[in-house]
């Protein structure tokens, strides 16, 4: 069983915005421009708007954070509840409206392009089942967030009727927010933080400083928490794997990030880093999801 403490409850409190559920935001900020998502891995945070201010932290792919003002292309953000700077040639930023949320894709292999329209060059290209984020919508086409490109995908490839919350819920972007801090620490074996992990030794300790206590072992937490189907994946859900194809032994857990992305404890070569669950192997091994926060 997993307890719940007055940790997360105040967070809780602290970062529902309107419909949308963003990164902490400090108390006298009430206004902010938009949404904004990390393009790239390891992107610095900074003090100031510019590349001589002081570094202060960084951000992977898929890290959101509410954008607070634009200075010369680099945008002000809540980081760590301080505001700081990010450089916007790696923060892609779109207004919140009501349309914030996720979708999932309907075709086999489903082109993204540059505008609403076919005329459009294509960005990039999306998977069936894919998880995206949407912006906005403009006649039969979403705006949307896929591998790291701002794109509109067509409706007609596109479930509307699976649109969920943007980022889950307030609890389980908590959660993301955590987890990324440690991306880039070593992976040691028994290891349970807080400067290396393996992987169930990082899940339990990320969950531990948000005031809840899950199993330690990755068979053992895929008793915790309720299951997920994997296109109901939220912010937060521990996603299993087993340790062989056709095998049925729980081997590996990491945390869901968004946009069919996970941030795990991998190997002793890797440490904690960002994956694909699209790829091959954890296509393969796949076992199962479980919801700890809701």
């Amino acid at each position: 069983m997993f307890i719940k403490g007055s940790t997360v409850k105040r967070i809780v409190s602290s970062i529902i915005v309107g419909a949308s559920v963003l990164t902490a935001i400090p108390a006298m900020a009430v206004e902010y421009i938009g949404i904004g998502t990390v393009t790239g891995n390891s992107v610095n945070i900074r003090e100031g708007a510019g590349t001589s201010s002081t570094v202060i932290g960084s951000a992977n792919y898929g890290a959101t954070y509410p954008a607070l003002a634009n200075e010369n292309g680099w945008f002000k953000i809540s980081y760590n509840d301080k505001t700081a700077w990010i450089c916007g040639t790696y923060f892609s930023v779109s207004p919140i409206t009501a349309d914030n949320s996720r979708g999932y894709v309907q075709g086999d292999v489903v082109n993204v392009r540059s505008g609403a329209g076919l005329e459009y060059d294509v960005v990039t290209t999306v998977a069936q089942g894919t998880t995206l984020v949407v912006y906005g919508k403009e006649g039969n086409w979403y705006k949307v967030s896929a591998n790291g490109i701002m794109g509109y995908i067509s409706a007609d490839y596109f479930s509307t009727d699976a649109l969920i919350t943007s980022v889950a819920s307030s609890a389980g972007q908590a959660v993301v927010n955590e987890a990324m801090k440690h991306v880039g620490k070593a992976y040691v074996y028994g290891a349970t933080g807080p400067n290396a992990f393996d992987c169930s030794g990082f899940t339990s300790y990320v969950y531990r400083q948000l005031g809840y206590s899950i199993n330690r072992v990755a068979a053992d937490q895929m008793l915790n928490g309720t299951p997920v189907d994997k296109s109901n994946l939220q912010l937060g859900d521990l996603v299993f794997f087993t340790s062989s194809v056709g095998s049925s032994y729980i081997g590996h857990v990491g945390i869901y990030i968004g946009d069919n992305k996970m941030v795990h404890a991998s190997t002793s070569t890797t440490g904690v880093i960002v994956s694909d669950l699209n790829s091959g192997y954890y296509v393969q091994r796949y076992a199962g999801a479980r919801r700890i926060v809701n």
